[in-house]
């Protein structure tokens, strides 16, 4: 089961979820709240809201399109990259900020409202924690040693007995 990334969902996403956050937020707790938005997507409507690629790495599942975006990785298409730095600023100790608004009209009200539910689920968990927190509270996350490995949505659907 494959989705199409939408790279201004993604930013519409991001953007979303820094702004509930004051304007700056951490990029562990960003690519979390988007992992467990995707998968509550996934689980009620049977779609992803950004159509990124997920991955387990050491420190829990992650969004992966997204991820290299923050990343600045050789992996994210130039066009996109382009596009995500207009609005989303790099990564300065561990933290996001939003340099400009971007169209959230990418972004449904019911998938708003699976950020929030995502935001709010995450923000109660101390740092230090979220990982071991992906880890239990995400099944499909399989432990790569030291590497990464694709997570197939149709995996969490069978998980959550949706397929």
């Amino acid at each position: 089961m494959r989705f199409q990334f939408n790279v201004d969902k993604a930013i519409a996403a991001t953007a979303y979820v820094i702004q509930k956050g004051g304007g700056k937020f951490d990029v562990f707790a960003l690519i979390k709240t988007l992992y467990v938005a995707n998968r509550i997507a996934l689980i009620k409507y049977g779609r992803s809201i950004t159509g990124d690629k997920l991955a387990s790495l050491d420190k829990g599942p992650v969004v992966s399109d997204t991820y290299h975006l923050i990343q600045k990785s050789s992996r994210a298409k130039r066009e996109h990259q382009l596009k995500w730095d207009q609005f989303i600023s790099e990564r300065q100790s561990h933290v996001l900020r939003l340099l400009k608004t971007p169209d959230f009209g990418y972004l449904s009200v019911r998938e708003r409202a699976i950020l929030d539910e995502a935001f709010k689920t995450i923000s109660e968990i101390p740092p230090h924690l979220l990982s071991s927190w992906t880890h239990d509270h995400c099944p499909e996350w399989k432990d790569p040693k030291g590497s990464s490995t694709a997570i197939d949505p149709a995996e969490i659907l069978k998980i959550e007995s949706k397929s």
